[in-house]
């Protein structure tokens, strides 16, 4: 999976966590 650039690592893995995957 490819994350936006305009979203950092920390972001990123908080909204994982928020959508559940």
């Amino acid at each position: 999976m490819q994350l936006p650039r305009t979203f950092s690592w920390p972001e990123y893995n908080l909204t994982i966590t928020i959508i559940g995957d």
